[in-house]
């Protein structure tokens, strides 16, 4: 139902378009075509989003609103939304009361075309090391196929129900256990559903009580899945974990038949997604999950437990559980051979699992770091440009105590590596006065220019003093004459030596921080860290020198991913290539200039490589950086665990429709080309110092947001049926 709204959709916002440019009604037949007439002016950049016209179609309060049509603004009418769930006793069998009402509010009168499942299962408690498990004893379903009882609606028209179980009290395998009723309710063949549920016990069905047996939450595994957990399978409709395991549990069918052992939602949910293969999941077919591109630290145990009993991932271990992350562990020989859990938790105990665990990285779901490992943040806290010299303020703290970085310590010296600072600004543009972008004119690929810490501190660079107040560097003004949007990022890192043997053993992966110059006005803010640490909890950039976590930092990728930019891997020498064989030669083969290219601006990049193994994306986003002689990349194996449409996931509010894109957005470079018919690698490198050249195959702004994510041909041409502009920068923003 939902697909068909959005078909039709489509169909009437190209329709509304094509009323906007012209084409109402019938006109009679086409006359003789007539003399072209004298060209017009040159296009220029400032014109680029008027010419734009989907502002028009897709503006925030119209029909076919972009946020409105990526779902962000419907409330999914048809969704029901069950509450108030009771329970009594009705001469032995369970009578559930509960309420239902749509998206918007509006109780539901009439069930007829909802389709109901009923489960009810106890808890089991654990024994011998085991964990508690559940174990459903009852499914109902008004369906031909399976039991159901009687439904009351006698005030339905509040959307109020009583439904009685036809499954008694007794065939619960043990009333003294902990019992649990699910309502699933969904529209016939739809897969947005509602899962409610009431757990409670059968000497008192009346007062619902905690199972205390719910390790992760459904909001937790929502951080990455949007509203999509559930409804990778059974035909959709199961969005909580607590419905999960009403069916996912160790004791639900005979492992001998199916696989149920993998299908145990411990052993499931740790499998996929350490991309690991099953055996018997599919009713005895093999499938893998090596897909599955999980997007941060497996020993991030805390970002799914984050249930009822969270801690049960390292107060209870088991073999299940830990075995389906840990496939080379033989417990047959483990610890002298494990028979049974009991023996687990003796030896592991929970400081011990959760040092086991620890990451290099201090994140808000692991915080714990390796043994003497040194916690270091970042804190840029001013930049002024006076009398030709830039000066900087700033701090770097080791575990909360500012670092003397004239003097020190020896253990981050034998490192032999230090942060550094990127500077990147804006200059006029394509006829843009002030663009909204950093566009690094005069350096080669419009690349920042990067100051070591080091070179300021031995005086090669300007000066650096410390002191208790944190420390100042100052240097020759290195922004270019004109400059505007002027900021300093923080970043790189420092290696730590742990053990006192005068080498390092780990990297410490800091969090960038930005800062603007005093008095120019800082770049807009479009993305929220918050957002993308959601799912990555932190993200180490190129080798961990451009970090960001939920506390902050992305804003530091947007520093060297400017709209000029493109990969680079066609200015690679062929015959360095061919003697040191890469990635790319291996699958590309020669010439370097026919490797793959594309533009690695940060909103297309992130949109293309999200969208890279979506429907909506045609064709494949692939690139060649030019370091190591070529890396190849090739992103359709990145399966983005949301509701891609959800364009809030990642985007700050009123930053993302078309109206809301400033109108000194400068044109995405796709390809970065000297436009020589012939053209070497050579060329292109010489096209990247030259930036931006007349011949580069550039995208428009809004055109190029689009096209990362929508590359079908018939989208494109309805992009350029209402203004987007492909082609070489001269045709696309004039000769200026």
């Amino acid at each position: 139902m939902k697909k068909e709204w959005l078909r039709l959709l489509m169909v009437g916002v190209f329709a509304f378009c094509l009323v906007l440019a012209g084409c109402e009604g019938d006109d009679g037949r086409d006359g003789v075509d007539g003399v072209d007439g004298d060209p017009g002016p040159p296009g220029t950049g400032l014109s680029l989003q008027a010419n734009e016209t989907c502002i028009v179609c897709h503006a925030e309060n119209r029909i076919a609103d972009v946020a409105e049509f990526h779902g962000l603004n419907s409330s999914e009418l048809i969704e029901p939304v069950a509450s108030n769930l009771s329970l009594a006793d009705a001469g032995g069998f369970p009578e559930l009361s509960f309420h239902i009402e749509d998206g918007n509010g509006t109780p539901i009168s009439n069930l007829g075309e909802y389709e109901l499942r009923i489960y009810m299962a106890q808890l089991i408690p654990g024994t011998l090391g085991d964990a508690d498990t559940w174990d459903r004893w009852a499914y109902e379903r008004n369906s031909t196929d399976y039991p159901f009882g009687t439904l009351d609606t006698t005030n339905a028209a509040d959307g109020d129900y009583v439904y009685t179980f036809a499954t008694p009290f007794s065939d619960s395998p043990d009333a003294d256990n902990v019992q649990r009723i699910a309502l699933r309710a969904r529209i016939r063949n739809v897969t947005t559903a509602e899962n409610a549920f009431y757990d409670f016990l059968i000497a008192d069905p009346g007062t619902e009580v905690l199972s205390g047996k719910d390790t992760v939450s459904t909001a937790a595994c929502n951080q990455c899945h949007d509203q999509y957990i559930g409804n990778v399978g059974h035909g959709g409709g199961y969005n909580e974990t607590m419905m999960c395991v009403m069916c996912h549990n160790p004791n639900y069918l005979d492992p001998a038949e199916n696989g149920m052992v993998e299908g145990d939602f411990v052993y499931m949910i740790h499998r996929i997604h350490a991309g690991l293969d099953f055996t018997e999941l599919n009713r005895g077919d093999p499938i893998s999950f090596e897909e599955v591109t999980y997007p941060q630290s497996l020993a991030n145990c805390a970002t799914c437990h984050a249930g009822v009993d969270a801690d049960n991932w390292n107060t209870r271990p088991t073999m299940v559980a830990c075995g389906s992350c840990h496939e080379d562990v033989d417990f047959t020989s483990h610890g002298g051979g494990q028979v049974d859990n009991q023996d687990c938790s003796t030896c592991h105990s929970p400081v011990d699992i959760s040092a086991y665990h620890a990451t290099p990285n201090a994140t808000a779901n692991n915080p714990d770091l390796l043994p003497n490992q040194r916690e270091i943040i970042y804190a840029l806290s001013g930049a002024s440009i006076t009398g030709g010299n830039l000066t900087i303020n700033f701090s770097i703290f080791s575990d909360g105590t500012l670092l003397d970085l004239t003097d020190l310590p020896a253990d981050l010296l034998a490192g032999d590596r230090w942060p550094g600072f990127l500077m990147a600004w804006a200059e006029e543009q394509d006829g843009i006065a002030a663009p909204a972008d950093y566009n690094n004119l005069g350096n080669s690929a419009g690349q920042p220019t990067s100051i070591s810490l080091e070179d300021l501190a031995d005086g090669s660079i300007g000066t650096l003093t410390c002191d208790a107040g944190g420390c100042v560097a100052t240097m020759a003004d290195p922004f270019p004459a004109g400059a505007m949007m002027r900021t300093i990022g923080l970043q790189g890192y420092f290696r730590q030596d742990l053990d006192g043997d005068g080498e390092y053993d780990e990297s410490l992966h800091t969090q960038s921080d930005v800062v603007t110059v005093e008095g120019d006005d800082a770049r807009r803010e479009v993305v929220d860290s918050a957002g993308c640490a959601a799912c990555h909890e932190i993200f180490e950039g190129h080798g961990g020198n451009r970090v960001f976590t939920a506390n902050g930092g992305v804003a530091i990728c947007t520093l060297c991913h400017v709209p000029n930019l493109s990969s680079s891997g066609r200015s690679i020498d062929p015959a360095a290539a061919e003697a040191r064989p890469s990635d790319a030669y291996l699958a590309l083969g020669l010439p370097t200039t026919d490797w793959p290219e594309a533009t690695n601006n940060f909103k297309d990049m992130i949109h293309g490589i999200h969208s890279a193994m979506s429907d909506v994306r045609t064709e494949e986003y692939e690139f060649v950086r030019g370091r190591n002689d070529g890396i190849y990349y090739n992103w359709s194996e990145v399966t983005y665990p949301g509701t891609l449409n959800n364009c809030e996931k990642c985007h700050l509010d009123d930053t993302f429709r078309p109206e809301e894109v400033p109108a000194g957005a400068l044109v995405t470079t796709d390809v970065t080309t000297s436009g020589a018919p012939d053209e070497t690698f050579a060329d292109v490198d010489a096209a990247r110092d030259s930036l931006p050249n007349a011949t580069d195959l550039v995208i428009s702004p809004l055109g190029a947001a689009c096209y990362s994510c929508h590359t079908a041909e018939a989208v494109v041409d309805h992009m350029k049926l209402n203004g987007a502009a492909f082609g070489e920068r001269a045709d696309v923003v004039g000769d200026e």
